[in-house]
């Protein structure tokens, strides 16, 4: 999950509770909402790894309970001004959510990073056994089509020398009687 993201959204909704201007609502909600699918993709990316899932699953509790932080003070500056909607985020930051979120999508990032790395090695490992088959198999083949070369050589020249041999003979109807 990108971490620019994070920061965006804090700063679209710092900017409405600063101006309590209405245009950085919409952006604020398709931050939260690229967040949200991102969760869903790294969960979908994950479905195979049960620590990740549960990394995961608390990650999107997180959001959402910044989300809702974040609403709760979107709503009283709205409803009654900029003083209480500080209170509101003086008291969100005690909940230290950013500091857990920032906390499980570093971990989650550490986690792939590891997997990404061992699924790396293990190509790599592949690449070169099959590199070493291929060697392999391309020598055998060479071996083999030099032994069908020698064998085709000696064949044929087998052949010639039975082809002079039997030319060197007389001809049956040529050949002297003898009684």
């Amino acid at each position: 999950m990108s971490q620019g993201i994070i920061f965006l959204i804090r700063w679209i909704a710092r900017g409405y509770l600063i101006t309590g201007s209405d245009r950085y609502l919409a952006p604020y909600r398709d931050a939260v909402d690229t967040v949200e699918t991102q969760i869903r993709r790294i969960g979908s990316l994950t479905r195979h790894n049960v620590t990740q899932q549960d990394r995961v699953a608390y990650l999107a509790r997180q959001v959402e309970q910044r989300s809702d932080e974040m609403d709760h003070a979107i709503v009283t500056r709205r409803t009654e001004g900029l003083p209480l909607a500080k209170s509101v985020v003086v008291g969100n930051q005690q909940n230290r959510t950013m500091d857990a979120i920032h906390d499980i999508a570093g971990q989650i990032r550490e986690e792939e990073t590891r997997v990404l790395e061992r699924h790396r090695a293990d190509s790599e490992a592949w690449a070169l056994t099959a590199g070493s088959f291929t060697v392999a198999f391309f020598l055998v083949t060479a071996v083999l089509f030099t032994l069908c070369g020698v064998i085709m050589k000696m064949a044929f020249t087998t052949q010639a020398q039975a082809e002079r041999l039997i030319q060197a003979l007389p001809h049956p109807s040529t050949a002297p009687i003898i009684r």
